[in-house]
């Protein structure tokens, strides 16, 4: 993918099993769609049908602010890469996208560093949805365990493709229930294609502080080129 300073909100989450025990009738209660706060900061892991690792992740989101942090590395991008994207500073933002084969030194990489004037950071133009974006047709698949995680696994359907997600829930440092990503994925491919599970860790909701949108040490980028 990415200063009006915000203040950043941590919020220690404690993860916790959720057992839906059942209605007085005997009849079990499905539990409600997740809802993933759409800001945050989560590390990831992605392996594909081999259960090799393909790439891991840093991810920083704030659809509020508009601006957002993406550091990976791995055999999918051939190497590392960084992209910060950030339409919340005025009267320009701008956008860094870098990246090179080699993981270990990143002034090695190659890097473009392009401006959002002001027009291009309107929120019509610079638009965030949310990274958590799912059917609303989601069908609940009972519970699961993942990475020695209970959690709660749910299956939709694009494209004739199965994709699966699994989700459990918290309680944050104000006592508010969460819901967490534990993992989700392409579980069977109508077309032949790969399969594919990525893992969350360390899910922290909330507005992510402004360091979390530093570039990494390193990195050598030019001066930002026209929009």
């Amino acid at each position: 993918i990415m200063y009006q300073v915000a203040p950043f909100v941590y919020w220690q989450v404690y993860l916790f099993s959720i057992c839906f025990v059942g209605s007085a009738y005997g009849k079990p209660t499905t539990p409600n769609i997740p809802k993933i706060n759409p800001n945050f900061v989560v590390n990831t892991v992605e392996v594909d049908n081999t259960n090799t690792t393909i790439l891991e992740q840093k991810l920083v989101f704030d659809i509020d602010l508009r601006r957002s942090m993406m550091y990976g590395y791995g055999t999918l991008v051939k190497g590392a890469m960084q992209q910060i994207r950030r339409c919340d500073i005025h009267p320009e933002g701008w956008m860094i996208s870098a990246g090179g084969p080699d993981t270990s030194d990143p002034s090695t990489w190659q890097c473009t560093n392009t401006t959002i004037n002001a027009a291009g950071e309107l929120p019509w133009n610079c638009q965030y949805s949310t990274f958590w974006s799912f059917p609303d047709d989601m069908k609940y698949a009972g519970n699961d365990v993942i990475n020695e995680t209970p959690c709660d696994k749910w299956v939709y359907f694009n494209g004739g493709d199965e994709y699966a997600l699994w989700a459990t829930q918290g309680v944050d440092a104000s006592g508010q229930i969460i819901d967490i990503p534990v993992a989700n994925g392409k579980t069977l491919s109508a077309t032949g294609g790969n399969s594919w599970t990525i893992y969350y860790y360390d899910f922290v909701g909330g507005t992510p502080a402004d360091s979390e949108y530093t570039a990494i040490d390193g990195l050598q980028c030019p001066e930002s080129t026209p929009p």
